[in-house]
């Protein structure tokens, strides 16, 4: 769930080269969860800015449009910002959301292999 699009895809490519997993369906989980990707974006933006106590982003696609091509340097540096508080509430969120899935997983997997030695 990276908030940058299109690093997710590159680091499935390398994760899925590296232990020589096929490429397809490791590419086909990665866009499963592009819906979700984007809905965290705002979230992680905003867990961001509280930290940092930065302004709060707002986004003018019309005046950006506008600008083009020469979009204004503080418009730039403001998407830059923009994309670091993102990523940083991600990396508060992450640790702490990969051990509550790491344990439900574990639970679940825990329970099914328990039914299947009694059914054995």
């Amino acid at each position: 769930m990276f908030p940058l699009l299109g690093i997710t895809t590159f680091m499935c490519a390398i994760v899925a080269k590296l232990m020589r997993l096929k490429q397809g369906p490791m590419q086909l989980g990665n866009y499963a969860a592009l819906p979700f990707q984007i809905i965290l974006l705002i979230p992680f933006l905003r867990l961001g800015e509280r930290l940092f106590g930065a302004d709060r982003f707002t986004f003018d696609v019309g005046a950006l449009m506008r600008s083009m091509p020469n979009v204004p340097e503080d418009v730039q540096r403001a998407v830059v910002y923009a994309q670091w508080h993102m990523i940083v509430g991600w990396a508060v969120v992450a640790p702490i959301a990969a051990v509550l899935v790491g344990l439900a997983a574990n639970a679940v997997l825990k329970k099914r292999y328990e039914r299947a030695l009694t059914k054995v």
